[in-house]
């Protein structure tokens, strides 16, 4: 009589099982690819919110209050002084950085008291 040899595998269950924590796996993984991809810009939007913020402080502080373009390695920061309403004193300081695609990472508005 032929003697049947037991064959260890994998059942049918654990092939199912074992796929599915594998496409997890994978789908977690392509959304923390797409995250990174997608917040890829972030240093270039810090960036822009500390010239912002430098040229706002440094334009209050020495009462500069003219408009300025200033371009810095991608990033254009226009500075715009409006009259606010009928007032001859207060100003609307606005300071955005643009990048090189015309996107407006960061703005500041302020309104100022100009003697």
């Amino acid at each position: 009589m032929a003697v049947l040899k037991h064959i260890n595998g994998f059942t049918l269950m654990e092939a199912v099982v074992s796929m599915i924590i594998i496409m997890a796996c994978y789908v977690m993984s392509t959304m923390i690819y797409l995250n990174i991809v997608k917040t890829d810009n972030t240093s270039l939007k810090v960036r822009a919110f500390l010239e912002v913020e430098n040229l706002a402080g440094e334009s209050i502080h020495n009462s500069i209050f003219e408009d300025q373009d200033v371009y810095c390695e991608g990033l254009t920061i226009q500075k715009r002084i409006f009259p606010y309403k009928d007032e001859n004193k207060i100003k609307l300081l606005s300071i955005s950085a643009i990048d090189e695609k015309g996107k407006v990472l960061y703005a500041f508005k302020q309104l100022i008291i100009s003697k």
